[in-house]
């Protein structure tokens, strides 16, 4: 009896492992993947990398990055850059809106960028910090997620200037991450997964992926102050792309009260 439990034991550790290596690896071949490229928003580019959403703006002949994907080979990011007629070297600024590895893992790619993110993500970006929960942790693992420096670390508010009279203006908006930080852009501010997009309405950040829900929720609160005199004609999240023309504004006012 010892032996057969032993050898059901031995077979179930087996189909683990062959589980696990080929999860493993259908990840890391999927992690390159790309959708077609395509403008979400006027003058705002988009393409979906494997599960993560990436956005691109022209300004003069300089292109701005919003997000940075999952591939650290960057070939999604390659394909809206060929759309965009620039190459890597166009590319002069880079916002992570977090450092979950989804969203971070091409940034070091590009040589002329100055690459923005929260202070409070450096550590787990750099992989000297473990990124809590353990859901993005577990699959920054299995992915092999490369380790990312930003150059021009964020705490505040302020606008920064992208040139051709543009700028963007950064927003702390803790809770998913400590560092998660927002970027209005344009008429567009881009979320992270700060706020998702589920069923034509925005919603607050997922429970299992967030350090901090609560937090999250008091950011979102926030969110009409955050965005005061400020034009808004679309909202961009990470995973589920962009509102529907004209419903920002309402859309928001509402996702205000869903979180009382």
């Amino acid at each position: 009896m010892k032996q057969v439990l032993r050898l059901v034991g031995l077979t179930i550790l087996g189909l683990a492992a062959i589980g696990i290596v080929t999860t493993t690896a259908a990840l890391r071949w999927k992690r390159s993947a790309s959708s077609d490229v395509e403008t979400t928003a006027p003058g705002i580019h988009h393409v979906r990398n494997f599960l993560a959403d990436v956005y691109a703006a022209k300004v003069g002949s300089d292109v701005i990055l919003f997000d940075a994907g999952m591939d650290p080979e960057g070939h999604a990011i390659d394909d809206m850059l060929r759309a965009l007629r620039a190459t890597r070297d166009d590319v002069k600024h880079v916002f992570l809106t977090h450092g979950h590895f989804d969203h971070v893992a091409a940034a070091g790619l590009y040589r002329n960028a100055q690459v923005h993110a929260g202070t409070g993500d450096l550590a787990m970006m750099a992989h000297r910090e473990s990124a809590r929960p353990i859901t993005p942790r577990l699959f920054g693992a299995l992915i092999d997620s490369s380790s990312v420096e930003p150059n021009s670390p964020l705490d505040e508010r302020r606008r920064i200037d992208v040139g051709s009279g543009k700028s963007v203006l950064t927003m702390p908006f803790p809770g998913h991450t400590p560092g998660s930080f927002l970027f209005l852009f344009d008429g567009v501010p881009f979320t992270g997964d700060s706020i998702l997009l589920e069923g034509g309405r925005l919603t607050h950040a997922m429970p299992g992926n967030s350090v901090d829900l609560a937090q999250n929720k008091v950011s979102i609160r926030s969110l009409a102050g955050l965005l005061e005199n400020e034009r808004v004609d679309y909202v961009c999240t990470g995973h589920m792309w962009c509102t529907a023309p004209g419903m920002a504004q309402e859309l928001i006012q509402r996702l205000a009260q869903d979180t009382l």
